[in-house]
């Protein structure tokens, strides 16, 4: 295997790459959980029953979305932008020192398992279809829950923005204007409902 050397301006430019990545996961996330939390079905039911198809179709491709995008931070590839290429460059790039690559090390460790499940959504349902089992066996046998995959988004945060402070970089926070424009869409609905 070939080592893929990299400069600042590169290492920069892909640790931005994934920290988009995450946080375009995270407003994915923030609209399905919107369309399918008990509390917000119970409120705009009605008008997700009148566009049906506009709220399903958004839905799937939510979800695909979101599987897509939080399986590329842990891809095992040495040839993509992931986390072990940014742990290694930032280290060959003396922006992080052993410590910081055993602890930043460990963070992935722990968010590992949640994105094992999430490699089993997009590798047999996403970006593949698995020959033999239904989509439901799929989802039995990846066993993630919502939260686990909020808390993955928000433990891969973390992990970028250490990253983004040791290199100088301003760290990064999720979008609240997600939910508040996915609120004012669905009110929008409501509305021209009883219009």
């Amino acid at each position: 295997m070939t080592k893929i050397k990299t400069d600042h301006k590169t290492f920069e430019r892909n640790l931005d790459e994934l920290v988009s990545t995450v946080l375009e996961a995270r407003s994915y996330f923030d609209i399905w959980w919107i369309f399918i939390n008990k509390k917000d079905r119970t409120k705009y039911g009605v008008t997700q029953l009148q566009y049906k198809y506009f709220f399903e179709t958004c839905s799937f491709a939510l979800v695909a979305a979101m599987i897509v995008s939080l399986y590329k931070p842990f891809e095992p590839r040495h040839d993509t932008v992931n986390i072990g290429s940014i742990l290694r460059h930032g280290k060959d790039l003396s922006i992080l020192d052993k410590n910081d690559i055993t602890i930043l090390n460990n963070l992935v460790t722990i968010a590992r398992p949640i994105w094992g499940k999430i490699a089993i959504l997009r590798s047999s349902i996403f970006a593949h279809k698995n020959l033999c089992l239904s989509r439901e066996e799929i989802y039995k046998i990846a066993h993630v829950t919502a939260n686990e995959i909020k808390e993955l988004t928000e433990r891969m945060l973390v992990l970028l923005n250490v990253i983004l402070e040791k290199g100088g970089l301003k760290t990064r926070s999720f979008n609240p204007l997600v939910t508040e424009t996915t609120y004012k869409l669905l009110e929008r609905f409501q509305r021209s409902l009883t219009a």
